[in-house]
């Protein structure tokens, strides 16, 4: 890669957005520190982190094939849902690096079951927001050429981005759409969005609400603790299965602006009136200053703490959880 493209890629090109793709946030100022972390997850020191438990290819097909309602982990954010006859892949991401550079930022640290070439059949690709460790894009633009398969993005991203799948729409916070027996609600997160130093929240970024089959999922993607989890609870709760992320919560003076603590996702969890929670956005790439593969320890001993330890699955990538 030419120094040229290096450093377009590493400044992020805001672009021009399309008439009518405009939200409220959007215009939301970058919260203090967030450069100052960004260039952290590129030139820092990587913590010592353990990995996640990885299954191999042939044994997370062997678990997907049941053909009931359920969900698998596809490393760190990834999950793929089948819900309603549907089969849904949110946040794939495959890459060696979780970064705009070759040979920076954070390394993948388990070799996983799955790529873009050999991930099973799907129908519906969704998208949390742009971040680096939510959206490769190389891996995402050969899933969404599969014949047949529609994209659900957040506003602006698919402009922007250079994603175009058979059938794609840009869904802002409380949109909905249906899929077959699936639909898909795109919620707010107290997060945002970019790709460079200075393409701050120019694409809009959130949580889904799936619901199908008389079940329903909540995907949380990245978030900062709010009163948005209990919104969600109240308006499209309860929920079967709660799908959050436990890494990257450190430092805490810049990323309580981004992802919950460990006692925060507990929190939040409680608050979506979810029967179970599903930890993710661990131990696949070191995002955050701690250890990876300790964020679900201290989530558990949360859980624990608020007796509700008996609803926390601790999944291995590859691993298919029934609904």
């Amino acid at each position: 890669m030419g120094r040229r493209a290096a450093a377009l890629l590493l400044l992020g090109a805001a672009g021009c957005a399309p008439d009518g793709d405009h939200h409220p946030a959007l215009s939301q100022p970058p919260p203090d520190g967030i450069l100052a972390d960004r260039l952290r997850l590129l030139f820092g020191a990587v913590p010592a982190s353990a990995a996640a438990e990885a299954l191999g290819r042939e044994a997370a097909l062997a678990g997907w094939r049941g053909g009931g309602d359920a969900v698998m982990w596809l490393g760190h954010a990834g999950v793929m849902l089948r819900l309603g006859g549907v089969v849904a892949v949110v946040d794939p991401v495959f890459g060696e690096r979780a970064s705009p550079l070759p040979g920076l930022g954070p390394r993948r640290l388990v070799p996983l079951p799955f790529d873009a070439e050999s991930l099973p059949p799907f129908d519906l690709l969704l998208l949390t927001h742009d971040h680096y460790d939510h959206l490769e894009l190389p891996s995402f633009r050969a899933l969404a050429r599969r014949p047949g398969v529609a994209c659900l993005l957040p506003l602006r991203v698919a402009a922007l981005r250079g994603i175009a799948c058979a059938r794609t729409e840009a869904l802002g916070w409380g949109e909905s759409r249906s899929l077959g027996g699936l639909t898909a609600t795109f919620l707010p997160a107290r997060h945002e969005s970019g790709r460079g130093l200075f393409d701050h929240r120019v694409t809009l970024w959130g949580a889904w609400a799936l619901e199908g089959g008389g079940r329903r999922v909540y995907l949380a993607g990245d978030s900062a603790h709010g009163p948005h989890f209990a919104e969600a609870g109240a308006r499209h709760g309860p929920f079967d299965l709660a799908v959050m992320g436990v890494g990257g919560f450190l430092p805490r003076r810049t990323n309580h602006h981004h992802h919950a603590s460990p006692e925060e996702v507990i929190e939040g969890f409680r608050a979506l009136r979810a029967r179970r929670l599903m930890l993710v956005h661990w131990g696949t790439y070191p995002m955050g200053a701690e250890d990876t593969g300790a964020a679900p320890a201290a989530t558990l001993a949360a859980a624990r703490a608020a007796g509700v330890e008996g609803a926390v699955i601790v999944p291995r990538i590859g691993e298919t959880i029934p609904l």
